[in-house]
């Protein structure tokens, strides 16, 4: 599926022309969603809304600020502590969202500058992210919810059925010499 005949040329000449911008952005997204994922692993095992309300202190429930949840930097400009009730918020968040972004910037390097495949780099991050968020959910809750796994499971499945019944509606069907092997050979039921 191709998202239009001009996206990859532009997304390519951007990426030849500013490339120190390009990656900047890219690992900036991929922290980004770091930051996302998390909320989201933490949010669907207990049923609430990944979007609202914002992201807030887990022992005060106070909303941080803009500042405050800005990827990576937030976490270094509070020195790991809620900036309201000064309770260590664990590093897990910082990581996370660090390797997130060298995940994005790997995938990038390696589909986009490699390969000059940008559609391949948007496939592969977004398994990346689907992997991660099952990853977090159960190491965290010990649980993968149906809301996680349903959905890719039946995409998947989905475009399977596309990519793969041309192939097997142009193969050639079996001979009647097979299905006599197969019918005779003392494996057969």
């Amino acid at each position: 599926m191709s998202v239009g005949p001009g996206f990859e040329a532009l997304f390519l000449e951007a990426a030849v022309r500013t490339p120190w911008m390009a990656r900047a952005t890219v690992f900036a997204f991929g922290a980004c969603l770091g930051s996302f994922l998390q909320a989201v692993s933490c949010r669907i095992p207990e049923g609430t809304s990944i979007v609202f309300p914002g992201s807030r202190c887990p022992a005060c429930a106070t909303p941080l600020a803009w500042h405050e949840n800005v990827p990576i930097f937030g976490w270094l400009l509070l020195r790991g502590r809620c900036g309201h009730c000064g309770i260590k918020i664990h590093m897990s968040y910082l990581l996370v969202e660090i390797a997130m972004a060298a995940t994005a910037l790997a995938l990038y390097f390696l589909h986009v500058e490699g390969r000059g495949d940008p559609a391949g780099f948007c496939r592969s991050l977004a398994l990346a992210v689907w992997l991660f968020t099952l990853s977090l959910t159960d190491i965290r809750h010990r649980l993968l919810p149906d809301a996680l796994t349903l959905p890719p499971l039946l995409i998947s499945a989905f475009w399977s059925f596309i990519h793969l019944a041309p192939l097997f509606l142009k193969a050639p069907m079996p001979t009647k010499d097979v299905w006599y092997v197969f019918a005779n050979s003392p494996v057969a039921l």
